[in-house]
């Protein structure tokens, strides 16, 4: 699902529960912004729901936040605890030959629970990011940005729909149920052009159609596709009939 930049394909979502894709969402723009700067109003706004059914879910950022964190929290605040435990039980004598191992082994299982599965999930999300480019590349006049299949964040494709302004098109597939966002990420709430598109060299006209695409570990290849369905179906008619 690609979020805001999330894609949120509202009409073939019925499989997933409504906290399922708050969670998804969430998940998304926790990642992106961090904690101080996500907007619960963009997580609302990409699950399609109002903000005052989700209040029937969570009473705020915070409640939602904890309801992500609190059972890997809990965790490896556990695991810390534990190691601590186990060096405090030991003969003061003994204490400076294992305080290397004990830490070194608390070390390992919190960095092993982190990073659990972390390459299944990176390569599903950059077969997902593949997939949506190869179908992108099928438009005329889209032009990438950034590092080549392989490369790079595997969450994030920037493209340029040259003829279109980013913000056009972004209410066009807004209309549609799907989400993303103009720009990069560092340009967000600014009028200036994107530093980071600037720095690898893009023309205004690029700057200015340029479209951010984020995806989520469980985007679906029939959200990807349905994606693509859309943009082939709106690109050609919002080139003929709207100014750039």
């Amino acid at each position: 699902m690609l979020y805001n930049g999330v894609m949120e394909a509202r009409q073939i979502d019925g499989n997933r529960t409504t906290l399922e894709r708050i969670h998804q969402a969430a998940k998304a723009e926790f990642l992106e912004k961090g904690y101080k700067d996500a907007s619960l109003r963009n997580i609302v706004k990409s699950v399609g729901m109002t903000t005052g059914a989700f209040y029937g879910y969570y009473k705020s950022k915070e409640e939602l936040f904890e309801a992500l964190v609190c059972e890997h929290y809990a965790y490896l605040l556990d695991c810390f605890q534990k190691a601590q435990k186990d060096f405090a039980n030991l003969p003061h004598a003994q204490q400076p030959e294992v305080m290397g191992d004990i830490s070194g082994a608390c070390m390992f299982e919190m960095l092993h629970y982190a990073y659990e599965h972390l390459e299944e999930k990176t390569a599903r999300m950059r077969a997902m990011r593949d997939r949506l480019a190869d179908g992108l590349s099928r438009i005329e006049q889209v032009v990438f940005h950034g590092m080549p299949s392989g490369q790079g964040a595997p969450h994030i494709l920037n493209a340029s729909f040259l003829g279109i302004r980013s913000e056009v098109l972004l209410h066009a597939l807004e209309d549609k149920g799907i989400y993303v966002s103009a720009g990069s990420a560092c340009s967000s709430h600014k009028r200036a052009g994107s530093a980071v598109l600037t720095a690898i060299g893009c023309s205004r006209e690029e700057m200015e159609s340029a479209v951010r695409f984020s995806l989520g570990e469980e985007t679906r290849e029939e959200e990807i596709d349905y994606t693509l369905d859309v943009l082939k179906a709106l690109v050609p008619v919002l080139r003929r009939y709207i100014r750039h």
